[in-house]
């Protein structure tokens, strides 16, 4: 008899499987079926681990357009994914702001994201590449009003 274990990102959050060390009867009919399968006669534990590996901001929601089972079993992702990143308190954010000083303008980049704060008059860069795609993650704030300040964001 052979046996086909699928272990994902969240396995450890299906609820409604049987331990892998005692395979469900419904599992055990898959793996030992030479039949054709389609996809609609897989049970819902396989669906939920097929799509936790969906991007869940296009193609999870896109899933959900398919019938009302797979409505059914991306939204039990989507609320497993939900509860995962709400228990996610590991998460330690320190901000250190290091000033520019003398070392010249910021490098030449493209593909970045600049936005400006009304409030405190400041543009803020983030990110961008290169000319040959070396990727930044850097933020960097630039004052309008005061037009000799640029900081740089170390995170």
């Amino acid at each position: 008899m052979n046996f086909v274990s699928i272990l994902g990102r969240y396995a450890y959050a299906f609820h409604t499987h049987a331990p892998l060390a005692q395979p469900c009867e419904l599992c055990m009919k898959i793996c030992d079926s030479d039949a054709f399968m389609e996809i609609d006669d897989l049970p819902d534990l396989v669906l939920e681990i097929v799509f936790s590996y969906l991007n869940q901001y296009g193609d999870l929601e896109n899933v959900r357009l398919v019938n009302r089972r797979w409505h059914r079993v991306a939204s039990t992702i989507i609320s497993i994914l939900k509860k995962s990143f709400l228990r996610c308190n590991q998460l330690i954010w320190e901000l250190h702001v290091a000033e520019n000083e003398g070392d010249g303008p910021i490098a030449k980049r493209c593909s970045h994201s600049g936005c400006y704060h009304d409030g405190t008059k400041k543009v803020y860069i983030f990110g961008g590449c290169t000319d040959n795609y070396t990727a930044f993650n850097d933020l960097w704030s630039f004052d309008l009003v005061y037009f000799h300040s640029l900081y740089e964001f170390v995170c």
